[in-house]
């Protein structure tokens, strides 16, 4: 065996022939490699049986894990998909309950439940003073 056709360092069996994994864009493929040397890109299963036929298999089978390493996902995968984002919500402290999404629609945001309205002071009712300008 020449060093062209050994395993990669710490492989126990590397196949002849590596399907990298699809690429991201409008017309994705998938790098081939034989003997890790790249002979092309793969559209499809098609292309990939024709750069094992122009190696010197005749009928390849593209099941046969001896034969074709598939990285990134099977012969059926020819698409690199972004997988789904999922939002969670963050964690609630030990001992204190989380609120409902009820509660929290209701609740103003910074304002404490409980705390008591202030009454305007006496002989201010019906009149406001202007608030001062904003500090820059």
């Amino acid at each position: 065996m020449d060093e062209s056709h050994r395993p990669a360092k710490g492989d126990i069996f590397t196949p002849p022939v590596i399907v990298r994994p699809p690429t991201r864009g409008a017309r994705p493929y998938r790098r081939v490699e034989i003997y890790g040397r790249l002979v092309g890109k793969a559209y499809g299963e098609p292309d990939v049986a024709e750069f094992i036929r122009q190696a010197g298999v005749d009928d390849p089978d593209l099941e046969d894990p001896d034969l074709i390493g598939w990285r990134g996902g099977d012969r059926t995968t020819w698409s690199a998909e972004p997988k789904p984002v999922t939002a969670t919500a963050p964690a609630a402290e030990p001992g204190i309950e989380p609120e409902s999404a009820a509660e929290a629609a209701t609740q103003p945001e910074n304002e404490p439940e409980n705390e008591p309205q202030r009454e305007p002071a006496s002989g201010s009712e019906g009149r406001t003073e202007p608030e001062p300008p904003p500090v820059a």
